[in-house]
């Protein structure tokens, strides 16, 4: 069974322009191998299953607390 994720990730404590923070994010998702689509409002991610879909949202937390966001 596959899942379809819609991820909208940013951090609320950086300031207006979060290009920077929601690059890496997108960056790491192309590079999982997951298909993918942005949206306006936030991303679409399909995985084979639950497990995978929430390592992408932990992995993409992990990715603005290196960032210092908080």
């Amino acid at each position: 069974m596959s899942v379809l994720l819609e991820l909208s990730i940013f951090p609320v404590d950086s300031g207006e322009s979060l290009s920077a923070f929601v690059a890496p994010v997108v960056d790491m998702l192309a590079a999982s191998g997951h298909p993918y689509q942005l949206t306006a409002m936030g991303t679409l991610v399909e995985t084979d299953d639950i497990e995978q879909a929430t390592a992408l949202i932990a992995q993409a937390h992990r990715l603005l607390e290196q960032a210092g966001c908080q």
